[in-house]
């Protein structure tokens, strides 16, 4: 008997070049790996990841498990002939292939909501451009694939997308990484290098208006444990870091606060397991990954209530309105309260999130979309 042909997959994975995979690029390349270990997928399916010509230039810096797998493509032009069974776009663009099926995942629509409509946020030209993107992949995908519930309702309310079209696939969590810190002297030496040598508070993530950071300044300076512990923003600065940069410089705590700047993924175990507290008010997630880090670590998490973050931390992080400075104040004063009992159950239910378990959702919604 013939062995039936394998299923031709195109993973869009664009946002996995670069030299720092964070945001949609871990979740790219994660996915892939996870994919790669499953023990179904090699025997029906080829995949091939899809990188867009404009990033040719820096082809070095693409992600590439295996030799040969990465293919260059031009939106609806090239390559002529499309030999694809299926087309997964990993950050909701699609290809302009319309004779294949496509698949894609959308993270996170806060730059559609009507409160973060300001250019500190976002900037307009952006925002047009994305929406279009996003109402094109709610109208031509066959399926969508969303990290929460939050999420979900959003791309119905606002791009209109069809309910049945949709499967929330969480995000996953690397527990062999983040873990709590077994070995004092190895994390010692991670915080030595970043100069962290006194009790701090810590901030991981990009350094944005978005991540609400002018308001974490600003509670940080005014609760009652900011003279003895620091508080630490790390993290690549991005859209809107000025305004960071000025809350921090006006702040009266100002040399309390460190901002430490991009930390690899092998750090990131020993800065969590070393603060006091992982405080994170963002205004609105599609996910929010770091508040599983920080729980993996054994690190007690205050968060925001809205967006996808309240169900992300699934009842075991402190919630604040992350509009209001005093709930983020009174809030940082009360997460260093979180008993230890508290810590383990938050860190038992961090680990349940698995990359696993995602590629295994997800190749599930390649075969419903094959109707294989």
């Amino acid at each position: 008997m013939l062995n039936r042909p394998k299923i031709r997959l195109g993973l869009e994975a664009t946002s996995a070049v670069g030299e720092h995979h964070t945001g949609i690029a871990h979740y790219t390349v994660n996915l892939v790996k996870a994919l790669l270990k499953n023990p179904d997928f090699d025997e029906v399916f080829a995949l091939h990841l899809l990188y867009r010509l404009s990033r040719y230039k820096i082809r070095h810096l693409r992600f590439l498990p295996k030799p040969g797998m990465a293919r260059w493509y031009q939106k609806g032009l090239w390559p002529i002939i499309k030999n694809y069974d299926l087309i997964h776009c990993a950050d909701t663009r699609l290809t302009g292939w319309n004779n294949i099926p496509h698949v894609v995942t959308v993270h996170d629509l806060a730059i559609f909501k009507s409160q973060f409509q300001y250019e500190e946020f976002s900037p307009a030209s952006f925002r047009e451009k994305r929406f279009h993107e996003y109402r094109e992949a709610a109208q031509k995908a066959r399926a969508v694939i969303v990290d929460s519930i939050s999420t979900k309702n959003d791309f119905i309310e606002i791009m209109g997308c069809l309910p049945d079209k949709i499967d929330i696939i969480p995000l996953g969590l690397d527990s062999e990484l983040f873990r709590p810190c077994r070995n004092p002297e190895d994390g010692k030496a991670v915080r030595d290098r970043y100069g962290l040598g006194f009790p701090y508070l810590l901030f991981a993530g990009a350094i944005t208006v978005r991540k609400n950071l002018v308001n974490l300044i600003k509670a940080y300076s005014l609760s009652k444990v900011s003279s003895e512990f620091h508080l630490v923003l790390a993290g690549n600065l991005s859209h809107g870091s000025e305004r960071v940069k000025e809350a921090l410089q006006g702040s009266s705590r100002k040399e309390n606060i460190h901002l430490i700047g991009y930390t690899p993924a092998v750090d990131l175990p020993y800065l969590y397991s070393g603060a006091t507290a992982f405080l994170f008010p963002t205004y609105y997630e599609g996910f929010g990954l770091p508040i599983l880090e920080a729980m993996a670590c054994g690190t007690p998490v205050l968060t925001g209530n809205i967006g996808a973050a309240p169900e992300t931390a699934g009842g075991h992080g402190l919630l604040v309105d992350p509009f209001d400075i005093d709930s983020i104040a009174f809030g940082i004063d009360k997460v260093l309260t979180i008993p230890p009992t508290a810590r383990d159950k938050a860190r038992e239910y961090a680990l349940s999130f698995t990359w696993a378990r995602c590629a295994e959702k997800t190749i599930e919604v390649y075969r419903s979309v094959l109707g294989s």
